[in-house]
């Protein structure tokens, strides 16, 4: 019985096509990307430590931007602590859900919204310094885990066991991330110590001017029922002094006899009683200067042509000036503070700076010996060849004489 063989190849090509319209093969430029994707992985792909740090970068860059914005503003104290200036502009609602970006775009700010200003920016502050050394840990358990990796690897290149240009490529390539992060750190070190620089340098200017304005208030603040501090009843003590003399001297010209111009009646002596003036009572300024020493002049024009309305208009100023100047000087305090805590955060950066400075000029001496040491590698690598081409060709013509030897041998033979 002979078998018949049936040609199937046409049934076969459109299956083949059948299958090949139900799925599309992919395109060529597609298959060589993912080819080339899968090839060279991206370095920084999933890189969350380089992330992290591009991150506090730009957090301390937009600190130093913020600060720069609201330093007109920040600066410009003005009348902030009077009545009249919130009569001019009236509370406003800030979201502090936003933190410093509520800030942004202000006009004025008030004592109050200074000191949550300072207190946000040096949270923030810290925040990053934290940040910044976590970065700095991690690196450090990073190169560990490395070293600990390949504990061997330098007797294994001495020792030729491994390929000497990939371990050279491999070493370099580590040691060149080692450096780039150590740079990094570097940079965000820098950032933060400018950053607390330019806010430290905000407050000193501001504590400047606060004091500046309180000395233009007469230095009131300083102490006792009226604010005035030694240097004022000192003055006030001399312009007495002054009056006194310039009353006597006058008394002398005229031939007056009596009492001197501290009494109440030292001026009427001579006069009866009828066409004496009645004593006015003395108003509460009026006491204190008597406790201070400073006798009351009857016949100064300005003490009787003053009501008591007047009177008490101009204490009334007196004590909301004296406020005023007691909360200037509260703020002023509590600015004091917070600009010795920047300062000291600012001294702390400053000596890790430094520290971390001479580990990166470390690192560096380090990266370029190891630089060195892979050139020598390469230099003797290339030896070695050569020696070995010469070896490989003195084995060959070797041979070569030794098999015409025994060819020689056994024809002779």
């Amino acid at each position: 019985m002979a078998i018949v063989a049936i040609n199937r190849t046409n049934e076969f090509h459109e299956a083949v096509r059948s299958l090949g319209a139900r799925y599309p093969p992919p395109s060529q430029a597609s298959s060589s990307k993912s080819k080339a994707a899968r090839a060279t992985p991206s370095p920084h792909a999933d890189d969350a430590w380089t992330k992290q740090a591009e991150q506090v970068a730009s957090n301390l860059q937009s600190f130093a931007s913020f600060l720069h914005s609201i330093r007109r503003a920040y600066l410009d104290l003005g009348s902030t602590s009077s009545s009249a200036h919130h009569a001019h502009h009236p509370p406003r609602a800030i979201d502090t859900s936003k933190g410093l970006a509520a800030w942004e775009g202000v006009k004025w700010l008030n004592d109050r919204e200074r000191d949550e200003i300072d207190f946000g920016v040096k949270v923030a502050l810290r925040k990053s310094v934290d940040r910044v050394r976590q970065l700095e840990q991690l690196e450090k358990v990073r190169a560990s885990h490395q070293a600990k990796a390949n504990p061997n690897g330098g007797l294994v290149r001495m020792l030729g066991l491994t390929d000497m240009t990939a371990s050279s490529s491999r070493t370099a390539t580590l040691e060149s991330v080692k450096s780039h992060r150590a740079y990094i750190i570097l940079y965000l070190n820098t950032l933060l110590a400018r950053v607390s620089e330019q806010q430290r340098s905000q407050q000193e200017t501001r504590v400047a001017r606060q004091l500046a304005k309180s000395q233009t208030l007469g230095g009131l603040g300083g102490g006792g029922a009226l604010g005035m501090d030694e240097y004022g009843v000192k003055l006030a003590h001399q312009a007495q002094g002054e009056y006194n003399t310039r009353i006597k001297g006058k008394g002398k010209e005229l031939g007056i006899n009596g009492p001197g111009p501290g009494s109440r009646g030292g001026h009427t002596a001579g006069v009866p009683s009828i066409y004496r003036p009645v004593p006015m009572p003395l108003s509460a300024s009026q006491s204190a200067g008597a406790m201070l020493g400073i006798a009351a002049d009857s016949t100064d024009p300005l003490s009787t042509m003053l009501t008591e309305d007047q009177i008490q208009q101009f204490e009334r100023e007196e004590s909301a000036l004296l406020q005023a100047t007691q909360t200037d000087l509260a703020s002023l305090k509590h600015a004091e503070s917070s600009l010795l805590e920047i300062s000291a955060l600012q001294t702390q950066l400053a000596t890790h700076l430094s520290a971390q400075s001479e580990l990166t000029d470390k690192l560096y001496d380090d990266a370029m010996v190891v630089t060195g040491k892979i050139d020598d590698g390469n230099v003797q690598l290339k030896k070695a060849k050569e020696r070995n081409r010469e070896s490989r060709v003195w084995l060959l013509v070797f041979l070569l004489m030794a098999s015409g030897t025994l060819l020689f041998l056994d024809y002779y033979t």
